[in-house]
């Protein structure tokens, strides 16, 4: 039997308006991460004036001084990046699209039209990666500050390069300083996610690197 046309127009009308809606979503979904990736920058540029005082060509004096504005370049990490502040909104948007790509990946797999698969997949692999550029991109603010890796470079890092070559006078402030950075290391926390580090953002990627590819192998059988 053949549609009507009021009834294809419907139709027609309902699919357009269900494009509608996905793009609306992937545009404010892109301005969030526009945001996320702004307040990073802030805090990336914060981060870097702060290592370039402790460069070891440079020869720290003032010990005590560094340690006062390493409190200061804490606090201000914390309040931008505040679960009662933008920290909210983060969680929120983390929570949402992880489930816009598992909600993704089901209907992907229950569709039976090869064009619905891919648009579905596609849709999936786009939330992943807003997911986990998200989370690497807030992990490395923890990482400059307290990671071991020479090739990070972080305050950590630097700050153990002065050993040995602190003043005798000074060397008690130098430790204290160490210390600080040791156990109260900068970094982004969220909430219910708590810090956000390297190692749980690549534990992310890595569940999400073998999920996706395998939910695609399983809806082309």
């Amino acid at each position: 039997a053949w549609a009507s046309p009021g009834t294809l127009r419907t139709s027609g009308a309902l699919f357009w308006l269900a494009m509608g809606a996905w793009v609306n979503m992937i545009l404010f979904q892109c301005m969030f991460v526009f945001t996320l990736l702004l307040n990073w920058r802030m805090t990336w540029t914060r981060l870097e004036k702060f290592r370039a005082q402790i460069h070891l060509e440079r020869g720290v004096r003032d010990w005590v001084a560094v340690t006062q504005e390493y409190h200061a370049l804490d606090q201000f990490v914390d309040e931008l990046w505040r679960y009662r502040n933008f920290g909210t909104a983060v969680v929120a948007f983390l929570a949402m699209s992880f489930s816009s790509m598992l909600s993704g990946i089901l209907v992907g797999v229950s569709c039976k039209e090869v064009t619905w698969e891919i648009v579905y997949f596609s849709w999936a692999s786009l939330h992943a990666a807003f997911l986990v550029t998200s989370l690497f991109a807030m992990a490395s603010i923890s990482s400059r500050c307290r990671s071991r890796e020479r090739n990070r470079e972080s305050i950590f890092y630097m700050s153990m390069q002065h050993f040995g070559r602190v003043p005798t006078a000074h060397r008690l402030d130098h430790e204290i300083f160490v210390k600080l950075v040791q156990w109260n290391p900068v970094g982004v926390e969220c909430g219910p996610l708590g810090r956000i580090t390297m190692h749980g953002a690549a534990i992310v990627f890595r569940i999400l690197i073998v999920l996706l590819p395998s939910a695609i192998s399983f809806a082309s059988i």
